[in-house]
């Protein structure tokens, strides 16, 4: 499957060494805005976690000024969006309106209307839409929504999921600091454990959040938000945070108690994973890590086989967006936010 990288900040170049060493997969051109981008080295590097991607030879690859120049290729099968959030609506949706299929980084926009715009062209061009929700396929997150899911250890009692570091700084131009490209901490970092929290429970009744703002321009810099399952259902809360101060480190982490057992996960822990069970009997081996390998694997067979499966349905990436949108509007009113 021929592809074509748009943006090449931290996770395009990621997705281009990924893709680069995938048996099925070649990187036939490559887009970004910025010239220096385009005449410069693309090398993997910067960001706050480590993808796992290798170095590639960018010798063989077309470098397009223009993205028309990119969409109009007719031996271009597929696109990777990995442009800032504020435009991965309006390029993925002329993307699948030149006949390519579509891996669009998280979120999938910063509004739902947005969403259902990328929903409605990738029905009208027959082709597949994904967004880069790498936790359902990262290794410990992984195990765990599949231990939840077979109901070994019973039902959940409660979730508690957090990610917190510094502000994104991977470049001269930080378009994370502005709220009205990035959507803020809520769409960066929070929309993560809220896509998580939708595969392992559902769609909630409510979502009532706090926040603290950050600098100028930023948006909220914190979040803190619980999720309503109805009653005697589990008791949720997510939190996120871009800290104050040069060189906080990265770090992500959740617990989910269960009626037989304790499973709890922190990035900075070794073991990372730990499963807690009543009775006593280990559980294991998991193989730990980045899921960026595994989310392009993934597309790259719906993709062939022109399905969307359940575990990457851009519906539920929607959704993440909604619960967002919802978090971001509680912090306004301080008032809980129904959910349709």
């Amino acid at each position: 499957m021929r592809f074509g990288v748009i943006g090449l900040g931290f996770m395009g170049r990621a997705h281009l060494a990924t893709l680069a060493a995938h048996p099925g997969a070649a990187v036939a051109a490559v887009h970004d805005v910025e010239p220096d981008r385009l005449a410069g080295e693309l090398m993997p590097g910067g960001g706050n976690l480590d993808t796992g991607a290798a170095a590639w030879d960018p010798s063989a690859v077309r470098r397009c000024t223009h993205l028309a120049d990119l969409l109009d290729d007719g031996a271009i099968d597929a696109v990777v969006v990995a442009t800032p959030t504020d435009r991965h609506a309006d390029i993925a949706c002329a993307a699948l309106s030149a006949g390519k299929h579509v891996f669009c980084e998280k979120p999938m926009a910063l509004t739902v209307a947005d969403c259902d715009r990328m929903l409605s062209a990738a029905a009208s061009g027959g082709r597949v839409l994904m967004i880069g929700h790498c936790l359902r396929f990262w290794g410990e997150y992984a195990a765990a929504a599949d231990l939840v899911g077979s109901g070994r250890f019973g039902a959940v009692r409660s979730v508690r999921l957090w990610r917190r570091g510094g502000l994104p700084d991977f470049g001269a131009r930080n378009w994370f600091a502005d709220v009205n490209r990035s959507g803020g901490v809520v769409m960066d970092l929070h929309v993560h454990d809220a896509d998580y929290a939708l595969l392992l429970l559902g769609v909630p009744r409510s979502v009532r959040a706090r926040g603290v703002a950050g600098g100028d321009g930023a948006g909220l810099a914190e979040v803190v938000a619980s999720y309503d399952y109805g009653p005697g259902g589990p008791v949720v809360e997510l939190s996120a945070g871009w800290l104050t101060g040069k060189g906080v480190p990265f770090v992500m982490g959740f617990e989910i108690a269960l009626e037989a057992a304790t499973i709890l996960y922190a990035s900075d822990a070794n073991p990372a994973l730990r499963v807690h069970a009543a009775d006593g009997q280990p559980v294991g081996p998991v193989q730990p890590g980045g899921g960026y390998q595994a989310e392009i694997d993934h597309f790259i067979r719906g993709a062939a086989a022109g399905v969307v499966s359940d575990l990457a349905d851009p519906a539920s990436s929607r959704q993440a967006v909604a619960l967002a949108v919802a978090a971001a509007e509680s912090c306004r009113t301080s008032q809980a936010v129904p959910i349709g």
